[in-house]
């Protein structure tokens, strides 16, 4: 008797089922009519957007070394620190001292501020146009003729590290080329 419990609407279940079903032929029309062009223009910018996924602007790096490690891991450092700081405020720091802003609260912020503030004091950026950028952290202090020329000499295709008069700059070229 304990079997049967509970059994008591089970069968009816599949004639149900076939009910909804054969309603469902014979009380909706459903008028599937071919899709015109017309039909398809507010999904044109849909497929324009989904056509450049992927094709986002991009710089090439490359990571040959100029003979000065430490150096240069220190300018990869800050360059992605300086990446981070454009995303977040959408345009080149004045100076690095802004660094230490893009450090949000919580555990290890104190450590990171300071370290950020630390290599500002010794490292510079040299801002070509809205988005083109060398650092430096060995004190290079080129005037502005010495400048233009070193960046009339970096590739404008390529993130990239260059000794320049023995001092180690690393370039980071407009995205926009």
């Amino acid at each position: 008797m304990h079997r049967l419990k509970g059994t008591g609407l089970r069968w009816l279940f599949v004639p149900i089922v076939v009910g909804i079903f054969v309603y469902a032929q014979f009380d909706f029309h459903l008028n599937l009519s071919p899709i015109t062009e017309k039909d398809l223009e507010p999904y044109a910018a849909v497929g324009k957007l989904l056509e450049t996924i992927g094709r986002q602007p991009s710089q090439r790096v490359d990571d040959s070394s100029v003979g000065f490690p430490k150096r240069e891991a220190e300018l990869r450092i800050l360059h992605e620190a300086v990446l981070v700081f454009q995303v977040r405020f959408h345009r080149l720091p004045h100076s690095l001292a802004e660094l230490p802003q893009i450090i949000e609260d919580g555990r290890g912020a104190a450590q990171a501020r300071r370290e950020l503030s630390e290599a500002s004091e010794h490292c510079r950026i040299f801002a070509f146009d809205s988005d083109s950028y060398a650092l430096n952290c060995d004190g290079w202090k080129p005037d502005e003729v010495q400048a233009d020329r070193a960046h009339a000499g970096f590739d404008q295709n390529a993130i990239k590290f260059y000794a320049v008069d023995q001092h180690v700059l690393i370039y980071v070229p407009s995205i926009a080329r």
